[in-house]
């Protein structure tokens, strides 16, 4: 009893109070739920203007988040008739995007998971702004800035796993730690270690 009540307090110890049991979802995945979420607002608009309905759709193509953004576009519209990029007198309304953030944040977390490794903290923004214009007189009517994020944390020896080589916009820097962060975190490790085997064979040789 004495050595199973010892491991749970080691755990415990280890994990910061923090328990993390399930593979962390990668940055790219959490991108495409938000952006994916984001649309409901502006497919409700476009279904009220009618499905039958040509729309123009602007957007620039200068950084790799817009053009990943366009596919997601044309993923999720598929069943409108759209315009990409392109003017048509046919059309019957235009819309478009700007100021398209797509990135994650990551920081500091003083926690760690059940094996011992420091956990960062996750932060992924998907945002931008789109205005649906009537092609026939220019007047604008609809208009808005979409903002959406998520939060958790991961374990920073993961990095290469959570972010996705083919897209800048999934990376991001780590934090760096802190000084005296950076040699007393091992250093508690190895001491907690150290005080555990200890421990085990005292309470073994008793």
């Amino acid at each position: 009893m004495k050595i199973k009540c010892l491991l749970i307090f080691i755990l415990f110890l280890y994990s910061g109070g923090n328990c993390i049991c399930q593979e962390n979802p990668g940055n790219l995945y959490l991108i495409d739920k938000l952006i994916n979420e984001s649309f409901l607002s502006l497919e409700n608009k476009m279904t009220s203007l009618g499905n039958d309905k040509f729309f123009e759709i602007e957007i620039n193509q200068d950084k790799p988040e817009e053009i990943y953004f366009l596919d997601k576009i044309k993923q999720r519209f598929n069943g409108y008739k759209l315009f990409l990029n392109e003017k048509f007198d046919t059309s019957d309304y235009r819309i478009t995007f700007s100021n398209i953030i797509i990135k994650p944040i990551y920081s500091n977390l003083n926690a760690t998971d059940f094996t011992g490794n420091k956990l960062t903290g996750r932060e992924i923004r998907v945002s931008y702004d789109y205005v649906i214009v009537r092609k026939e007189n220019n007047e604008r009517l609809y208009s808005d800035r979409i903002s959406k994020k998520t939060k958790d944390n991961f374990d920073s020896e993961r990095i290469n796993q959570v972010e996705d080589n083919r897209y800048i916009f999934t990376k991001a820097k780590l934090p760096d730690e802190e000084g005296l962060e950076k040699y007393l975190f091992p250093s508690l490790i190895v001491a907690v270690s150290a005080a555990a085997i200890i421990m085990f064979f005292s309470i073994r040789s008793n």
